[in-house]
């Protein structure tokens, strides 16, 4: 029966009628049936044997003819343990049986009772034992042993990670460190503490996104840990975190000064697993801040350190498989620098790998970076799709950064399919939803892209605002990934409706956008902006500047025509 049942008041008649039923049996088998409460609702008699200091053997036997006269109890199977042991496996007839057994227990009897099962379970499963974490860390838990509660909490709460349950094991983690905080302050507290945090940060990321407060609170109290543990082996595995935060709150050059922290200690090492993570933290900022150049070196050496046999726990550790992520970063640098091709084939890849792991966080993020990769090639109904996808997982299990972002993604393809006003709508309701989470990376994107929702309805002066907005905005945060695109795109509503008194200002605008596309390689941007300016040129009857401005930049494509 679950925990909760327990608290439940039962009638007096019915408790009473189930007391006579209990007093007729004899002493030695109540006395039973009170420990076998104790072992669970379900429970091996291995484990009830540990606590009524008998032999297995002896209380199967018992057991059995409990069964057989079907007073309480009933055969359910035969378990075996990883120690060898093998055992019968009963359940009460009923949940009120158990719980009124488990309430004749007094408490100190109890809470030694717990103790001996969940000991006899530790020894039973050895190296194994986060196979039943659950049960060992609720017989601890009763059992006053607190210091063991909370590391078998800390197995759960990893066997959650792996199913991409983070919502339950930011619950159970958040138990575990309560329990922790209880004990004395000492060495073996403080790295099991810190161990625990490291794992609640990557699914509070997961959860609440990467920008939140609480994935801050939890990775500053993690580094000062380190700070009095002395330099410990995990403060990479913190700096990795903080790395992630300042990216999420868009604090670019101190996840960059971080990030070369992090290669630092991956050089000192020689560890391919932090030269996975180093790379990736690296590639994340200068991607933001529009270097993209130097950011495909790092992604790209990701995948060359990365072994799927050796680092698929870094999607439990961290909250994301960096393979993945690293992909997705990939395919929109990719695009970015002219490939579209490539960066097609790339998302593709993380899309199969993130399948393959069979792990939701991963498979939503994945999908999320697929959606903004179709935005970018202009591909409405691929977006709509891949952002739908994403809602499905994120809403399912509570990932509300990526569930922001899909509704983004979702509003713009909406807008491309003529469902303008609608459009509109759910943009907003992803970035009032994204700026809840405490994110600010990447705003710039999401600026850019509800202007243009707006322009398509004819809301020019709105859409100018929020372009004036994103790029002050970018300017401020360095964020530049986005900033040829937001110029391109202020150009065009210029040019389109801004009337003659506006033509120089569009013109302005389109070759701010040239400049900052060709000075960071980003042949796809450089070729919108091309565009733009070359087709006011032509009106204005310079169609040798036009083509003279177009013809080298379209001629370097080597491929995308299709797009």
């Amino acid at each position: 029966v679950d925990l909760k049942t327990l608290e439940l008041g039962i009638p007096d008649n019915l408790w009473e009628l189930i007391e006579r039923q209990l007093d007729r049996l004899d002493a030695e088998d109540q006395r039973l049936l009170e420990v076998c409460s104790v072992a669970g609702s379900t429970f091996s008699v291995a484990a009830a044997a540990a606590g009524w200091a008998q032999e297995v053997e002896t209380v199967e036997e018992r057991c059995e003819v409990l069964a057989r006269r079907k007073q309480f109890i009933r055969r359910r199977a035969t378990t075996a343990w990883p120690d060898g042991t093998v055992a019968a496996e009963y359940e009460f007839l009923h949940g009120l049986y158990h719980q009124i057994l488990y309430e004749r227990v007094m408490p100190l009897r109890r809470t030694r009772l717990h103790r001996l099962v969940g000991e006899r379970m530790e020894r039973g499963y050895s190296d194994k034992t986060q196979e039943v974490a659950a049960e060992l860390a609720y017989h601890f838990e009763r059992g006053r042993d607190f210091r063991r509660a909370a590391r078998y909490l800390g197995e759960a709460a990893d066997n959650a990670l792996r199913r991409g349950a983070s919502s339950e094991a930011i619950d159970t983690l958040g138990k575990a460190i309560a329990m922790l905080r209880t004990l004395p302050d000492s060495p073996e507290r403080k790295r099991q503490e810190l161990t625990l945090l490291i794992c609640l940060g990557a699914a509070l990321t997961a959860v609440k996104g990467y920008g939140a407060p609480d994935v801050e609170q939890t990775f500053i109290r993690s580094h000062e840990l380190c700070h009095e543990m002395g330099d410990p082996p995990e403060r990479f595995s913190v700096l990795r975190g903080l790395v992630a935060f300042y990216v999420g709150r868009a604090r670019y050059q101190t996840a960059r000064e971080l990030g070369e922290q992090l290669l630092t200690l991956a050089r000192d090492t020689d560890n391919d697993a932090h030269y996975v993570e180093a790379h990736l933290s690296l590639g994340a900022t200068l991607y933001f801040l529009g270097d993209f150049i130097p950011a495909l070196a790092h992604l790209e050496q990701v995948n060359l350190h990365y072994d799927p046999a050796r680092h698929h726990t870094h999607a439990i550790l961290y909250g994301q498989d960096p393979s993945i992520l690293a992909l997705g970063f990939k395919a929109l640098v990719l695009w970015f620098l002219g490939h579209p091709s490539q960066a097609l084939m790339a998302n593709r890849l993380a899309l199969a790998r993130s399948q393959a792991m069979v792990h939701h966080f991963n498979h939503a993020l994945a999908l999320c970076m697929s959606a903004y990769l179709h935005v970018v090639r202009r591909e409405a109904q691929q977006a709509e799709t891949q952002a739908e996808a994403t809602l499905v997982l994120a809403t399912e299990h509570e990932f509300s950064y990526l569930s922001a972002e899909a509704f983004i993604y979702r509003g713009w393809a909406q807008t491309e399919q003529c469902y303008e006003e609608g459009g509109i709508a759910t943009i907003r309701q992803g970035l009032a939803a994204f700026e809840a989470t405490g994110a600010v990376a990447g705003r710039t994107a999401y600026l850019a892209i509800l202007a243009e929702a707006h322009a398509r309805c004819g809301q020019n002066r709105e859409a100018l605002n929020i372009l004036n907005e994103g790029l002050t905005l970018a300017d401020h945060l360095g964020e530049q990934f986005c900033a040829a695109e937001l110029h391109q795109l202020k150009g065009e509503i210029l040019r389109r409706h801004g009337g003659d008194g506006a033509t120089t200002t569009a013109e302005s605008c389109f070759r701010r956008a040239f400049d900052i596309a060709s000075c960071q390689g980003a042949k796809s941007w450089e070729l919108r902006a091309a565009t733009s300016l070359a087709r006011l040129w032509r009106d204005q009857g310079k169609y040798s500047q036009a083509r003279d401005l177009l013809t080298p930049v379209y001629d370097w494509f080597t491929e995308g025509f299709d797009t």
